[in-house]
């Protein structure tokens, strides 16, 4: 990952490999790994680990009110066209690498 990364800052050419396998097939896995009570065995181990530790409480930018509203605005802005390229350029290579690792971590277990 570390070569594929170098490669897309000196805006090289990094192409990974196609996934071997779909969707459909790391969800069936995934249902199988939840099925079988490896989750409840993570998730046991995690509470027995963080037992006892105190919630982290980070400072925020501002007070935030008591009710959360969605009062939301939108800017618009244009992009210049070279961004935009080299933003789809390395949305496509870190969902490549995404893709990469998963296998990686299925082809492990």
């Amino acid at each position: 990952m570390h070569v594929l990364h170098v490669h897309i800052l000196q805006g090289k050419s990094s192409q990974v490999s196609g996934a071997s396998v779909s969707y459909a097939a790391y969800a069936h896995w995934q249902r199988e790994m939840l099925s079988s009570g490896v989750f409840e065995t993570q998730l046991e181990y995690w509470k027995t680990q963080l037992a006892g530790i105190e919630p982290l409480l980070l400072p925020s930018d501002r007070p935030r009110p008591t009710i959360q509203k969605y009062d939301g605005a939108m800017h618009a802005f244009r992009v210049p066209s070279e961004v935009l390229a080299g933003l789809k350029r390395i949305s496509q290579v870190t969902y490549e690498l995404h893709r990469w690792d998963v296998l990686q971590r299925l082809q492990r277990d």
